[in-house]
């Protein structure tokens, strides 16, 4: 600032002489008024010039010199120190911009900076190996280098369908990532991948598991419960109510096996997904489940229907009847007895849409975000006592991300609960 001072000061100085020698001319000429004006008008002259210089070289490359403008000393300092300022603050972020690209290459997992058109500008060591990424890919489109499908679809609808995406590597079908995509600028963006190979084997090895072991628990299980059903027939045997409990337990341990193995179906055709072809007509697949229903409730519910008979969709009737079995029979076995239970099946802007409401005690609002977790009961003593396995709203979640449906839960403790399935009307 106080460079930029004296020169104006001198600036002001000449400035103030200049019409001072006007004003003693024109006294000596007896035109002061004259030569005043004339004085005035040549500086506003001459201050609209290097206005005009100055507006030019601003509007001009950024990269030219203010040095051949000529400008008043003071404004030509002004103009040097900001220059300075500039300078200085650009190598700052230079250097900030190097620090991080420096730590991205560091970074253990695959980093690619692409621009709005997907290519490929920049990318760490780490997606060499791990996606077979080099030089040869600068400037090309990144889904030509990965060739996935289901990686260009989601990357051109700007990562709006899923914040991530699961892919396996192009260059190793043994690595797993999981892709997110970020914005750091108007048109830049960046792909961040991160390695779930290990969690994908250990999910796998867990899965392995349980469905192998529930497999072998289904023979011992069924012999089991046979003998006790035949032997809790005998009511004068003093073990008649200890047959008898012994056989409800077998019966509840035999449907969570049955659950157990319906999950590892779910889950093993998840992994290897096929279109969907076959068209289910759902008028008729509840028509079964009505008499379940019936059964379950022991005439003790009021079950309304509501079934649109025209309404037929793309599916797997195996995996619909599992899914809206289990809605249906949650909603009996949750009810109070003279509860009231509405079952629809309707068209809905573009969807066929699934609906259970029932007027029973309801559900915490904080249990509805984890009710479709394995074995996550909001109300574990009764879920118990009514016979469930903890497991049928997994069951319900894996049979609509299958179908590409959409699960919705509205309840509040008190007043009952709805849920709803929103399914394509579209082949899948």
């Amino acid at each position: 600032m106080q460079q930029a001072q004296k020169p104006f000061y001198k600036h002001l100085l000449i400035l103030g002489i200049s019409l001072i020698v006007a004003v003693g001319l024109g006294w000596i000429l007896g035109q002061i008024l004259l030569l005043l004006v004339i004085a005035l008008a040549g500086w506003l002259a001459w201050y609209m010039f290097n206005s005009y210089k100055l507006s030019v070289w601003l509007l001009s490359d950024p990269g030219a010199s203010s040095a051949k403008l000529h400008l008043p000393e003071h404004l030509q300092t002004a103009l040097n120190i900001n220059e300075q300022r500039i300078t200085a603050q650009i190598t700052q972020q230079q250097e900030r911009f190097s620090a991080l690209l420096d730590a991205t290459d560091a970074f253990p997992e695959p980093l690619l900076f692409i621009d709005a058109e997907f290519n490929l500008q920049r990318f760490n060591p780490a997606a060499v190996n791990s996606l077979g990424f080099d030089q040869h890919n600068i400037g090309a489109s990144v889904c030509d280098a990965l060739e996935q499908a289901e990686f260009t679809h989601w990357l051109e609808s700007r990562g709006l369908e899923a914040d991530h995406l699961k892919i396996t590597s192009p260059v190793d079908n043994n690595l797993s990532f999981r892709v997110q995509l970020l914005k750091y600028s108007e048109d830049k963006y960046l792909l961040a991948f991160t390695d779930i190979t290990k969690i994908q084997l250990q999910n796998q090895i867990r899965h392995d598991f349980v469905a192998n072991v529930s497999h072998e628990l289904r023979t011992p299980l069924t012999v089991l419960n046979g003998y006790l059903e035949v032997l809790k027939a005998d009511q004068a045997d003093p073990n008649h109510e200890v047959f008898k409990k012994l056989y409800k337990q077998t019966v509840s341990m035999n449907d969570l096996v049955t659950d157990l193995l319906e999950l590892a179906r779910l889950q093993d055709e998840s992994s290897t997904p096929k279109t969907i072809t076959a068209m289910v007509d759902v008028s008729l697949l509840l028509n079964e489940l009505s008499l379940t229903a019936t059964e379950l409730s022991l005439d003790q519910h009021s079950i309304e229907y509501n079934i649109d008979k025209a309404l037929i969709i793309p599916g797997k009737k195996r995996d619909l009847k599992s899914a809206f079995g289990n809605l249906i029979a949650n909603a009996v076995r949750y009810t109070q007895p003279g509860g009231e239970i509405q079952i629809s099946w309707f068209r809905q802007a573009g969807s066929a849409v699934f609906e259970v409401i029932d007027n029973g005690p309801g559900i915490d609002s904080s249990d509805i975000p984890r009710l479709t977790e394995r074995f996550y009961r909001a109300d574990a003593g009764r879920n118990r006592n009514q016979g469930g396995t903890g497991l049928g709203l997994a069951i319900v979640k894996h049979v609509v991300e299958k179908h590409h449906g959409k699960l919705e839960i509205e309840s509040q403790e008190g007043h009952g609960s709805t849920f709803r399935i929103s399914l394509p009307l579209a082949r899948i």
